[in-house]
């Protein structure tokens, strides 16, 4: 055979090979929609451990996961998404129970759909149909969910991550408030899929961030647990287009991040702390004195500079005490006078017995607890806890909880804006523009072109009464 001959036969075998697969995934959109296999033939299904054999019209994938596969959450047996993207993906899916469901093949595939067991080996639920198809027709079945992939109906990838130190109530806390929200909350079609990450050992923040940068899959960063390395996540992701939602800190923002894709709920200690001593400086006698007690270290002695700029404000002068508590609840070393003020900030773990009443009242999980009390002044005694979200009562990580379905809620908000085709820089346009942000037991968060610390301030919590907390607001953006 010639050149013309063999160029002939390639362009043959090219036209059957993209008529096969054109036909596989018609036959792949039928079984799915319509529960065929073409026009004639009829897909045979049964429902659990019921011998009974159903018409697959009936119980068609489409009719419970979507005309589109984005998945149907809260539909009988919640049925998920069922973009290839999703099933197919390398690292697996995370399941609702923390365990880690392996990708699918094809191979798998026909498994799950004849015997209702998952790629991990586990039973499927009972709500989802045995159909009778052999591997061909599941060949079909996949083609068509890598069409509804190229149709737009694949996942949003959103990553989150808590360092090794954090508690594992709180990263767990996090995790699943997540997940909850998003597989909650389909958008055009399409789903939010939450990925758990790790970063490899011996490898730095700098580094790690931008292999994540790399991952054109990757949308954004939601919760991150990090706190206490606000400078190095600044440092590592600023200049990056990957945007972080809502990361929990324990400090502020190391710089002004109104550049930078990085997008807090709320500032740090310090601004908090600055809140709160300017709301009692101003609360005191007019020769009153404000008085702060502190730990006896370098978190403390930054407290302190910001005590002194909120107690300024006011004219007031602030007395520090540094004091770590004491294992045996001894009393506090402090001789206010009436009129003066007392601002106690220590970490949780050291407030022993002065904090036990108060603690009943504030969010479970903070790292320190704040008592302040305006001395002489009847029913003034009020406690503060760290971060913009409050909470009675709760198990460890209760807060956690709140600030991942405020992230969630945030990052979700911004999606809506941005619309089907967003893009990360898109992203970052649309939580710029969201200027009123309500969000429940929290503050309104304010966002803009130069602004992305949503809310800076404390609330204050009057101990010995279920009343709802006031709001004091800093009165600055970042």
């Amino acid at each position: 055979m010639g050149p013309a001959g063999n160029l002939s036969a390639a362009l043959a075998l090219l036209a059957f090979s993209c008529v096969t697969e054109a036909a596989a995934s018609a036959d792949g959109e039928s079984i799915f929609q319509q529960g065929r296999i073409g026009p004639l033939r009829q897909v045979v299904a049964r429902i659990g451990t019921d011998p009974l054999r159903i018409e697959g019209a009936a119980v068609a994938c489409g009719n419970c996961h979507g005309r589109r596969g984005e998945g149907n959450p809260g539909g009988w047996g919640n049925p998920p998404a069922l973009a290839w993207s999703r099933l197919s993906r390398e690292l697996g899916e995370l399941r609702a129970d923390g365990t880690v469901r392996p990708r699918y093949d094809e191979a798998l595939l026909w498994r799950a759909v004849r015997q209702g067991v998952d790629s991990g080996g586990r039973r499927l639920d009972a709500a989802m149909p045995r159909f009778e198809l052999d591997r061909g027709a599941v060949h079909a079945l996949a083609e068509y969910l890598r069409r509804l992939d190229a149709a737009g109906g694949g996942d949003w990838v959103i990553g989150t991550w808590a360092e090794p130190e954090a508690a594992p109530a709180a990263a767990d806390a996090l995790r699943h408030s997540l997940q909850g929200c998003f597989d909650s909350t389909p958008l055009f079609g399409r789903r939010l899929r939450l990925e758990v990450l790790a970063r490899p050992a011996g490898l730095s923040l700098a580094a790690w961030a931008e292999q994540l940068e790399g991952r054109s899959d990757l949308l954004a960063l939601a919760a991150p647990l990090d706190a206490g390395r606000e400078a190095e996540v600044d440092s590592a992701f600023s200049s990056l287009s990957l945007p972080v939602v809502g990361p929990v800190d324990l400090l502020n923002p190391s710089a002004e991040q109104g550049g930078a894709p990085i997008f807090r709920l709320a500032g740090g200690l310090e601004d908090e702390v600055e809140v709160l001593a300017g709301h009692l400086a101003g609360l005191t006698a007019k020769d009153g004195t404000l008085w702060l007690v502190r730990t006896a270290d370098s978190l403390g002695e930054t407290l302190e500079g910001h005590a002194r700029r909120g107690a300024e404000r006011y004219g007031a002068p602030l007395r520090v005490v540094r004091w770590n508590g004491e294992p045996n609840g001894s009393p506090l070393p402090i001789s206010p006078r009436p009129g003066d003020a007392v601002l106690v900030a220590v970490p949780r773990a050291r407030f022993a017995q002065t904090a036990a009443d108060a603690w009943q009242r504030v969010a479970v999980g903070a790292p320190a607890l704040y008592l302040a009390t305006v001395v002489g002044v009847s029913g003034s005694a009020i406690g503060w806890a760290t971060y913009p979200w409050i909470g009675g009562q709760g198990g460890e990580g209760a807060l956690h909880a709140r600030w991942g379905w405020v992230s969630c809620g945030l990052l979700v908000e911004a999606l809506r804006r941005a619309g089907a085709g967003v893009t990360r820089q898109g992203l970052v346009a649309a939580l710029e523009s969201i200027a009123d942000y309500r969000a429940s037991q929290g503050p309104a968060l304010h966002f803009g072109p130069g602004r992305h610390v949503g809310a800076n301030g404390a609330y204050l919590v009057r101990l010995g009464t279920d009343g709802p907390a006031v709001w004091v607001d800093l009165g600055s953006g970042r």
